[in-house]
């Protein structure tokens, strides 16, 4: 049942993917997924479904006829990692962390996914604009993501001191708190990657037309606001209507990051999470250690 489910969600991701090559290459592995779901050999751990092996198996008989005996013929491996070792680490990190703005990542962890590939379809503009803002919206977002993963991997990776440490004057408390270059490459790579979904909500204001004001933009209020009256919350327009997966996915992330009630039947961890994005944001968040270095 967990093969056949996930050669759904597989399948689905897939089709809403505007590269074909990406969409196939998904569709290959829902492929795979239903073989495993299908075969002689699968464990139904509660007992078979006759209904879901029956469906299963209509979809693995639609695939086939699809794909009519075409091989897989793309080359996962064929990919440089960088030039230099240091590129070569930091682009193995990456994919193993998968981290890389690429649909593939998310499905497997080979050189054919380190690449920031991810963009936005084809889109139209107004005649009288002049310039492509949604590009440039994105542009931002996806520069700000790659600038804090990189800072992310260095604040692991980079050797216990720096520098630009050297001659500083700072008190030791002896209280096991650490002050340096690494240090704050974390911090800042943690507000970085922040401050990146309140810019996902200003495009989405201009690229739905929400209508809110740019001051009135944030991660969390873009989908609509408390009703007093009817004492529930209420989605805008352009949600209510959407029947877009994609959003309503980034919908329910606001809620375990942003929302206070909600936070406490969700991410066992995302009040704690938005407590250390306001601590580094507006006030001393300190990183503490035993004995070492805390990121050495």
């Amino acid at each position: 049942m967990a093969s056949g489910n996930k050669s759904h969600c597989l399948y689905s991701y897939g089709a809403k993917l505007y590269d074909e090559h990406h969409a196939d290459i998904f569709c290959r592995f829902s492929h795979k997924e239903l073989i495993n779901a299908t075969t002689s050999g699968a464990v139904w751990d509660s007992g078979i479904d006759e209904k879901a092996k029956t469906l299963f198996k209509q979809r693995l008989d639609y695939m086939e006829s699809m794909f009519n005996n075409e091989p897989d013929q793309y080359n996962y491996n064929d990919w440089p990692l960088g030039e230099t070792s240091e590129e070569v680490k930091y682009r193995t990190w990456s994919m193993e962390n998968k981290l890389f703005l690429n649909p593939l990542n998310d499905i497997m962890v080979l050189p054919i996914v380190t690449t920031d590939v991810l963009h936005l379809p084809n889109h139209n503009y107004h005649i009288s604009e002049t310039t492509a803002r949604f590009s440039n919206y994105f542009n931002t977002i996806k520069q700000e993501y790659i600038t804090s993963r990189y800072m992310l991997f260095k604040s692991i990776h980079e050797p216990n001191r720096h520098f630009i440490d050297d001659e500083v004057l700072l008190l030791n408390g002896f209280d096991g708190v650490y002050f340096g270059y690494k240090e704050e490459l974390l911090k800042t790579s943690y507000r970085l990657t922040y401050s990146i979904f309140d810019k996902i909500s200003y495009f989405i204001n201009d690229y739905m037309c929400v209508g809110l004001n740019e001051r009135d933009v944030s991660f969390n209020k873009i989908w609509g606001k408390y009703d007093k009256n009817e004492k529930r919350f209420v989605l805008r327009e352009p949600f209510a209507s959407s029947d877009n997966d994609i959003l309503r996915g980034l919908y329910f992330l606001s809620k375990e990051l942003f929302d206070t009630m909600f936070v406490n039947f969700s991410d066992p961890d995302a009040k704690e999470l938005d407590t250390i994005r306001h601590m580094i944001e507006h006030k001393s968040l300190q990183l503490k250690g035993m004995g070492t270095n805390l990121l050495g």
